[in-house]
């Protein structure tokens, strides 16, 4: 019974989904105009910016974008060009900035003589800076809330089932803990945890023998 709201909830977006015009309006992002139903052409590739001047991180962790062209730049097994100006030993000739000290750490935390194997390929966290015009965050936002906003709520309804199936299947039936409450050892007393019994002593076969012998 308790969960009878939520299956209301997920069968009324059902309902509202299987309504949903696939021929609605896109809004002006990305690719302005045309319906879900209609391919139009990808927009083009802003220009890599070549200007070597540094823009601010959107949050504390973010890996710094590259102010700089890297096209054709060699980034493999092989080479890698990047280091040529930012490790250790280029930063001083060239007066580049010098990768971050962790990029000479191991998993472990343990500093290394050359750059981590996990740090080694530059362009799976660093960016080349473009000159876009638009935010891609945004234009993912605006299609997520318009024309998805049926497919993202049913989506949420489906987790939010699960999340609440996989706590109700951990929660079932009585826990049996083996957990001391204070409350009862206060009140317990040594006559009824430990009894004496007084009990004759017994003699083995030699020791009889023994006795007799002296009598």
């Amino acid at each position: 019974m308790r969960s009878l709201p939520l299956l209301l909830v997920f069968l009324a977006s059902l309902a509202q989904a299987a309504d949903y015009p696939l021929d609605a309006p896109a809004p002006d992002g990305r690719r302005p105009g045309g319906t879900i139903s209609q391919e139009l052409p990808a927009p083009p590739l802003a220009n890599d910016e070549n200007k070597d001047i540094k823009r601010e991180r959107n949050y504390p962790e973010q890996p710094p974008t590259i102010p700089h062209a890297i096209r054709g730049y060699q980034v493999d097994k092989n080479g890698n060009k990047c280091l040529t100006c930012h490790s250790r030993a280029g930063s001083a000739k060239t007066q580049a900035p010098m990768i971050s000290i962790t990029h000479y750490m191991d998993r472990d935390g343990q500093p290394l003589a050359a750059v981590s194997p996990r740090r080694y390929f530059c362009t799976q966290c660093h960016v080349p800076q473009t000159d876009a015009k638009h935010s891609n965050v945004q234009a993912v936002a605006r299609l997520l809330f318009t024309e998805y906003a049926y497919p993202f709520e049913l989506a949420s309804v489906v987790l939010l089932v699960g999340i609440v199936a996989a706590v109700a299947l951990t929660m079932r039936g009585k826990r049996k803990s083996k957990a001391i409450s204070p409350s009862e050892q206060v009140f317990v007393k040594a006559k009824d945890r430990v009894r004496v019994l007084k009990m004759p002593a017994e003699q083995g076969e030699q020791a009889i023998k023994d006795e007799k012998v002296e009598s």
